[in-house]
Formats: structure tokens, sequence, C-alpha cells
């Protein structure tokens, strides 16, 4: 979690979460009395998800998903591209040590990681 890359993960987080935000969306939508009584809300738990996401799954929805919400094409005042960009970079450059050896995870995201609960949540 102190990698190099550490707070681009910080950033794009930062930049995406917001959009995602759908507990604040719901709760808005409710005290605005727009839901039926007989609205229901269903949870679930991906066993491992952080680590089985495939990598340009991932990035495919998160593309869809900012196009979808951006304004001319822009999230804040990055291009959808840039964000892009910037989330394959951090996609493509996890490491790790175990045993005092570094690796590169080549798949799923990493546990721990500011992005990955909101890549996949934008994902699923």
């Amino acid at each position: 979690m102190k990698g190099p890359t550490t707070g681009v993960l910080h950033f794009l987080d930062r930049l995406v979460r917001p959009i995602f935000d759908l507990v604040r969306q719901l709760e808005m939508y409710k005290s605005a009395g727009n839901l039926l009584p007989l609205a229901q809300f269903i949870t679930f738990d991906v066993t491992d998800l952080y680590t089985m996401i495939p990598r340009n799954g991932a990035l495919d929805a998160l593309g869809r998903f900012l196009v979808k919400n951006s304004l001319h094409g822009k999230i804040g005042n990055l291009s959808v591209d840039a964000i892009l960009k910037l989330a394959r970079l951090v996609l493509d450059t996890n490491y790790f040590v175990y045993n005092q050896k570094y690796y590169r995870q080549i798949k799923g995201r990493a546990m721990g990681s500011p992005f990955t609960m909101t890549l996949a949540n934008v994902y699923m």
C-alpha cells in the first residue's frame, strides 16, 4: 500500500467514488418520497471479488461508467481518456512483496487499495 502509484490510487478514488455513491442517492430519493412502500433493497457479497476482477472487463466497465456520467467528456478537470490512462497505469503496475521478493499482481486487483472498492462496484 506504499507503492509508487498509491497517490494515483487515492486520486482516482476521490474522483470516481462520489459519482458512484449509490447509498447517498438512494437516501435522497427516499427522503423526497419517491420510493414505493413495497420497494425492497437487496445486498450480496461476492467471494474474492477483488482478486477475480478481470483487468479488461474492469477498464471497459469503468470507461462506460465514466462516459455515461461525464460532462462534455470530463469528470472534474480530467478527460475520460486521461482517467482511463491513470487507471491502466495503476492496474498494470501493482506490485507487492512476499518473503522478501517482489511480485507483480497479474490477476485481480489489490486488496486494501483505495481505488479497488470503487472499481469493483463499477464493474459489478
